[in-house]
């Protein structure tokens, strides 16, 4: 066996070089038969089969070998690429090969989502709970086990038969699994189950991806004092967010949240990630712990003191947040800064600086104010954090990393035609009203799926993180004020 295998190898390593495609593929078919998909030499020959791939065209960005499930002996190379391959150019390549750009995807999701069926149904409490329960059992397992699953979330409805004559939507509770490309299984995984647990399973495309952007004109303004939902950035400045709210902490004094990608290069989330904890403090973020305000400016406010990510699962809920230590400029008030805050009437102010638990997120209107996408209004799709979500690898341009987080929020636009959240709104914060009508923040947004989706982390547990049980309340400032204005309004009269 040992000898056939080196034979394999050989032959397959020789073909590769001399580039005769029908002697190539059919050698792949070949191996695959004789020694199987999860085979340990199979594995490595197809392996070097993509890095042969994705050296022939700088557009092709990340490659994997694939089967389709009535077909498992015949490999289709799935390549992601920026900008589609011409015909001459998909020929040079010399494999069955299947084109997917990396931000594209099957419309589906979206349209079920935005479907009068689906609509029109809602998942019972008991429903809910039940699809909870499934999704906090498989996902952390299937996660691992399914290398291009992206987001595990619940539906009342089941797509069938999508793209062709006989598409419906069925009204039937299920756990969707949204993957990068449908219907390619990667060669060393086995298809998804029908059903988990008695819960039938619904395949769509999608992905999740965080919400970190370049800046925009509005978002480039210089604002002292801080206010929340303006445009931050850490020392790299390869990508910017939003600063979502600030907290008393005990040890570092005021200071500002947002997503810890928002402020953490590549290399710093990796190591991140290798704690143990998976917690770094001050000062282990030197010499690139500085934060700027605007994000693009050389304007300092403060440093890093904190960054955690926590992945969650089971009946955990994943977090990554990174706190900064606020030097210059330090915040006056509840203030938003906005050209479009007040526009539909309501201005949006927080100075409470409440925060609601899980037992009390219902289906009312929820708003967030970020720096690209300034006030926005939507909708719980679920009342329970129930979305388990996963960015790609391959996004990140310094290296292979990915976020995961499970048990978190799901929040789709009340605008048809406006997206609750886009890139650069990473770290904005997500407020509801209470039953006095004063807004209450539930929750801090992480990113957006493909199919206008926005995945959002309650707010509880990422304060439990740094020890504090609410965010900054800025009441007593605002009524000292007051109380100064009202005695020199007073003592002018009175001169």
């Amino acid at each position: 066996m040992n000898q056939d295998n080196e034979t394999a190898k050989e032959t397959a390593e020789e073909l590769i070089v001399k580039q005769q495609y029908y002697l190539r593929q059919k050698m792949l078919h070949r191996i695959l038969e004789k020694f199987g998909r999860k085979n340990e030499l199979t594995l490595r020959l197809f392996d070097d089969v993509c890095s042969y791939i994705r050296s022939k065209n700088d557009k092709i960005v990340h490659v994997f070998p694939s089967y389709k499930i009535h077909s498992d002996r015949e490999v289709v190379f799935v390549i992601f690429v920026k900008d589609l391959l011409s015909k001459k150019e998909e020929d040079e390549i010399g494999y069955t090969i299947k084109q997917r750009l990396v931000d594209q995807f099957s419309p589906e999701g979206k349209d079920v989502m935005t479907n009068e069926t689906t609509s029109d149904e809602a998942l019972t409490l008991d429903e809910t709970k039940r699809l909870k329960d499934c999704i906090n059992m498989h996902a952390t397992d299937l996660m691992q086990r399914h290398k291009y699953l992206s987001i595990i979330t619940a539906s009342p409805v089941r797509s069938k038969s999508y793209g062709t004559h006989d598409f419906k939507i069925q009204k039937e509770p299920c756990i969707v699994l949204y993957v990068h490309t449908k219907g390619y299984i990667p060669l060393d995984e086995d298809p998804f189950e029908r059903r988990y647990v008695g819960v039938p399973v619904d395949v769509r495309e999608g992905m999740f991806v965080t919400c970190p952007g370049s800046s925009v004109p509005k978002a480039k303004e210089y604002h002292e004092p801080l206010r929340m939902g303006c445009d931050i950035a850490g020392k790299s400045k390869k990508q910017s967010g939003t600063l979502g709210g600030f907290i008393e902490h005990p040890q570092y004094g005021i200071c500002g949240l947002t997503c810890a990608h928002v402020l953490l290069n590549f290399e710093y989330f990796k190591k991140l990630i290798e704690k143990e904890d998976r917690r770094m403090h001050w000062p282990e973020f030197n010499p690139c712990e500085a934060v700027y305000q605007p994000g693009d400016s050389d304007h300092q406010i403060g440093q890093l003191v904190q960054a955690v990510y926590q992945e969650g699962g089971k009946d955990f809920i994943g977090v990554e947040v990174a706190l900064f230590q606020i030097e210059q400029r330090p915040p006056a008030e509840g203030e938003f800064p906005s050209t479009l805050n007040g526009a539909d009437g309501e201005e949006l102010r927080f100075n409470s600086g409440k925060t609601y638990g899980l037992s009390r997120i219902n289906k009312w209107p929820v708003v967030k104010f970020g720096r690209t996408t300034d006030k926005t209004s939507g909708i719980f799709v679920s009342t329970l954090p129930l979305v388990s979500a996963r960015t790609m690898k391959y996004i990140w341009d310094d290296g292979e990393c990915s976020i995961t987080l499970h048990n978190q929020f799901e929040i789709q636009s009340v605008e048809s035609n406006k997206k609750f959240a886009d890139f650069g709104d990473s770290g904005s914060l997500v407020f509801m009203k209470d039953e006095t009508g004063e807004y209450v923040c539930v929750g801090m947004v992480d990113g957006v799926t493909s199919y206008g989706i926005t995945i959002v982390t309650p707010i509880t547990p990422i304060l439990d993180q740094f020890k504090v049980f609410r965010l900054k309340s800025f009441q007593e400032k605002i009524f000292e004020r007051y109380v100064t204005n009202t005695l020199q309004i007073i003592l002018d009269k009175l001169s």
